[in-house]
């Protein structure tokens, strides 16, 4: 039986119960499943490594890319590989899709961040979301509408500006999930009444959502416009004046909301296998 790196953080060594209940399913297809804490073990001793509940990563991002570098270097398959978590790591790839002429929120990237820079982007936006280039889970994720109400934590730092969409409040933001490029299903979250982040650690909600063939399809693009192929990929967006923005695509460490989809367990897992046994 081939053996699988399995990478969680700390705090869920146990994994996610829709994960760990599904876990079995591997082993039917030949893999077996290793559960470690990933800045616990030495991923060199494993020919492959999943990237899964790693949810501390951005805490440790250094220790992370060079845990990813060092198993590579020793002929480990990780998935995804280095190529893809550089270039997914830095929300700055928003841009690109930009470039593409793909939607996106309109993102502003700032280095360094002081009050003068938000001063000049409130001349353009009354309400601004700020947040770290390299973060998880709406941490460190601000609006500001006022340079008096800048939170000190963010001085200094590399940052997104991007408007405030109120969309958010009043729909909720969308997330696609696709495994192998191809879309498995999708789900709607919703902020708690006064916030704006949608994660669970901010009082969010989720729900499934059955989206139209356009939607799929226009969320698809992003997945397509890649110049590498993804095992599993999450499109999040927000639909404003009808028209689809992208937010993030997250491809490292992503809340896969299988418990929503009655096959997605089994899409998700096919495509890990498809790397590993060809």
């Amino acid at each position: 039986m081939i053996q699988l790196l399995y990478l969680t953080d700390k705090d869920n060594l146990d994994l996610i119960p829709e994960e760990r209940s599904e876990l079995y399913k591997f082993k039917e297809l030949g893999i077996e499943p290793i559960v470690k804490v990933w800045d616990e073990v030495n991923w060199n001793d494993y020919k492959y490594i999943l990237i899964r509940t790693v949810w501390d990563y951005s805490s440790k991002s250094i220790l992370f890319l060079d845990k990813i570098k060092s198993a590579e270097e020793n002929g480990s398959i990780v998935i995804h590989s280095s190529s893809i978590i550089n270039w997914n790591i830095d929300k700055s790839y928003l841009l690109e899709f930009q470039k593409m002429n793909l939607s996106i929120v309109e993102t502003k990237v700032v280095n360094n961040l002081n009050a003068d820079h938000v001063s000049l982007a409130l001349k353009e936006f009354s309400n601004l979301v700020i947040k770290p280039k390299i973060g998880a889970g709406g941490k460190d994720t601000f609006i500001v509408n006022s340079t008096a109400l800048l939170d000190s934590s963010l001085l200094g730092q590399d940052v997104l500006i991007q408007p405030f969409i109120p969309e958010i409040q009043t729909i909720g933001e969308f997330s696609y999930l696709f495994f192998g490029g191809e879309f498995s299903h999708c789900v709607l979250k919703r902020p708690m009444k006064g916030e704006f982040r949608v994660q669970d650690d901010h009082g969010g909600s989720v729900m499934a959502f059955d989206p139209t063939i356009d939607q799929i399809n226009n969320a698809k693009l992003y997945i397509s416009s890649l110049p590498f192929k993804t095992v599993y990929a999450r499109v999040d967006v927000v639909e404003s004046c009808g028209k689809m923005l992208l937010m993030e695509l997250e491809l490292i460490e992503p809340e896969l909301f299988l418990r929503f989809s009655k096959n997605g367990m089994n899409c998700f897992i096919e495509s890990i296998s498809n790397v590993i046994t060809g």
